[in-house]
């Protein structure tokens, strides 16, 4: 029995020791303690419904068992009828207390068996349906307490995935200290942790296994590009496995800080390295037993210590898997440290990097360059896989996709100058638009001198425009009619000016139109005007709108309305 359990279950076999000298007092020595379905039901009832014990202070005594607390207990429950619910204790004990209680009896059970005190078999006559239903019960009120009780949910274990990644950073940065023992503590509590991780296995049975429990198997699968290695742990000795062998399987990881085969055997380098496990040297003291160091040839040795013929080489598979996973490690390691010179410069500090030869020799610093080019220029293992079965397809697709790339340079470039051109047409636009502003302004300023001129000499005309004259004119007795053209020109030329204004502005096409009102001017051939070819230009004015009131400037056709 593990030391842990034995300290778990002395103590529930003594508090069951002082529940029988109180309630079977009466018995004698040899038959008190003997385990029994009469003792067994109603210690277990009080365990079931009992209220958790408060922790004792340092140094204090407190007794195995409380029998007011068991009277009590007892005397609630029996007087309820069938129909009747009594709440559940505040603060019970949970299913695996309860069960660590039924295997401290059963392991006193069978002593008592060994010891030839009982022959009563534990299925048979001691622990009977009843003290099943009692389980029943514990096992049903678990969750129904946790939430009278608002207790929290176990998620701690599935919420450490996400810091898996912090936890080891941490671990492997213990390493960086001067203290070999704790450099070499570090890298076993990294592997443990991620071995026990990724191969969902217990720490403890971890502890237990030996390096000849380890081996590695390849597995290339038809979908994968390349062969994955499998690190194989097989344990005889474990916390769960019983009689039966415990296995844990874990694989390379891509990531290479969260590798567990790396982390292996980043850990035996050390260990081999800090514990100096080599074969003996002449004029050294030898760390193995049963080694001769001698210079002479071995066969010349053989015949001068007395030793017997060679016998026949025993096909030892598990040395040899071993030593065949020792050379797989060997180049996990020195990829793996590759790696982290590359991507991980701040590891590089580490004590293991520092110490180790290898690391330091020129071999490695080329291999790291090798490294540093190869995950630059990675191509995916997958393509590689694809040349083989279809040669020329990657460079057909590499082609296509060139001239996809080579098509959307020529698109960007395209709307780039679309965009400049649009610049110069905005620009010539404006331009376009001081220049009819000054012709229609200076045909304004001609036209509205000359009207004003000869209203000067004209009393105010009833067709005329409403225009105030200047007082010190002196008109003519019988002056000729201003014609209606004048008026005509002074108002449309006003008129156009505004319309080149809103346009400036970039008003909308409505409400230009609005604005123009019907202001059509075509010569005396029907020729359209500069404003009218301006407007057709911009889309303002189709040439239905155009020819649909037009007003000649001849001065006789029309009038302006």
């Amino acid at each position: 029995m593990r030391a842990n359990t034995a300290r778990s279950y002395e103590p529930r076999v003594e508090e069951f020791k002082a529940y029988c000298d109180v309630v079977f007092s009466g018995l004698g020595p040899e038959r008190r303690y003997t385990v029994t379905h009469e003792k067994i039901y109603p210690f277990m009832f009080y365990q079931c419904f009992r209220e958790k014990k408060a922790p004792a202070s340092q140094g204090a005594k407190i007794p195995r068992f409380n029998h007011d607390d068991y009277i009590a207990i007892h005397s609630k429950y029996s007087s309820l009828t069938p129909d009747q619910r009594v709440d559940d204790p505040v603060v019970c004990l949970d299913l695996e207390s309860i069960m660590s209680y039924k295997a401290a009896l059963q392991k006193f059970h069978a002593d008592q068996r060994d010891d030839n005190i009982n022959n009563c078999s534990w299925q048979d006559h001691v622990w009977l349906a009843k003290c099943e239903k009692l389980m029943k019960v514990v096992k049903g009120r678990k969750q129904r307490v946790k939430r009278a009780n608002y207790d929290e949910n176990e998620m701690s274990p599935y919420g450490a995935l996400d810091h898996i990644d912090q936890i080891e950073n941490a671990l492997f940065h213990m390493g960086c200290v001067s203290d070999s023992r704790s450099i070499l503590s570090s890298l076993r509590n990294r592997f443990t942790f991620l071995f026990t991780t990724g191969g969902i296995l217990r720490g403890e049975s971890v502890y237990m296994a030996e390096l000849s429990d380890l081996l590695h198997a390849t597995v290339h699968r038809t979908r994968d590009p390349h062969p994955v290695t499998v690190m194989i742990l097989q344990m005889a000795t474990g916390k769960t496995n019983k009689d039966l062998k415990l296995y844990g399987r874990v694989a390379r990881h891509k990531n290479v800080n969260l590798c567990s085969i790396g982390a292996l055997g980043f850990y035996l380098m050390y260990r081999f390295h800090y514990t100096v496990l080599s074969g003996g040297q002449q004029g050294t003291e030898s760390r193995e037993s049963c080694c001769i160091i001698c210079p002479a040839p071995f066969g010349a040795r053989r015949a001068f210590t007395g030793l017997s013929e060679i016998s026949p080489e025993d096909d030892k598979v598990t040395a040899t898997r071993f030593l065949h996973f020792m050379k797989v490690l060997s180049e996990v390691v020195i990829q793996d440290a590759a790696v982290i010179f590359v991507e991980h410069p701040n590891r590089i500090h580490h004590s293991l990097f520092s110490s180790v030869e290898v690391f330091q020799s020129n071999e490695f610093q080329s291999y790291v360059e090798l490294m540093r080019a190869s995950l630059t220029h990675a191509t995916s293992p997958y393509n590689a896989s694809l040349e083989t079965v279809l040669p020329g397809l990657n460079a057909r697709f590499d082609t296509l996709q060139q001239v996809q790339q080579q098509l959307h340079q020529n698109q960007q470039y395209a709307i780039q100058r679309i965009d400049e051109r649009m610049d110069d047409l905005r620009q010539l636009f404006l331009s376009s638009n001081h220049l009819y502003q000054n012709i229609f302004v200076g045909m304004w300023n001609a036209a509205a001198g000359y009207a004003n001129v000869r209203l000067q000499q004209l009393p105010v005309h009833n067709g005329g425009p409403a225009e105030v004259h200047s007082p010190s004119v002196v008109m003519s007795p019988d002056p000729p009619k201003l014609p209606n053209l004048y008026y005509h020109i002074l108002a449309t030329t006003i008129h156009c000016v505004s319309i080149l204004d809103r346009i400036g502005k970039g008003e909308s096409k409505d409400s230009i139109l609005q604005q123009f009102n019907g202001f059509y001017i075509n010569d005396a051939k029907g020729t359209p005007s500069l404003l009218v070819l301006e407007l057709q230009a911009r889309g303002i004015l189709s040439k239905q709108q155009r020819n649909r009131n037009p007003i000649a400037v001849d001065g006789g056709s029309q009038e302006h309305s």
